[in-house]
């Protein structure tokens, strides 16, 4: 058994921190993905008071779009987990910047207070 134990140990510790080149590619693709994202989402978020105020919505209405917001992504998460499980993790992922790249081009194009609340579907 504590030969096992120290084969284990030695081939555990002699491969730690290297990747093939595919999975160092991989992992720098999902987080410039995630750069892309967070930063877009950051950047219109501060942006949402002043848009419901330009369309004549009231104070309520800003809690209102983030409730809509997190229950379209709460709903999305299982169709992205659905998507990942069935399929693959590269087609989720494609679906979900789809998805945010449909929402930043609804939000520039939202000319009334209903295109905008539609504006937040997408959010997969």
């Amino acid at each position: 058994v504590t030969v096992s134990v120290l084969y284990w140990e030695e081939n555990r510790t002699s491969n730690m921190g290297l990747l093939d080149t595919n999975a160092k590619r991989n992992v720098f693709i999902v987080h410039v993905n995630i750069v892309v994202y967070a930063m877009a989402y950051w950047l219109t978020n501060p942006l949402m008071p002043y848009l419901l105020k330009e369309h004549g919505a009231g104070s309520l209405s800003l809690g209102a779009m983030q409730s809509l917001f997190n229950l379209v992504q709460l709903a999305g998460g299982l169709v992205v987990g659905y998507l990942q499980d069935h399929y693959s993790g590269s087609a989720a992922l494609s679906v979900t910047q789809l998805g945010s790249a449909l929402v930043y081009v609804a939000l520039f194009s939202a000319s009334s207070l209903t295109m905008l609340y539609l504006s937040r579907l997408p959010t997969v």
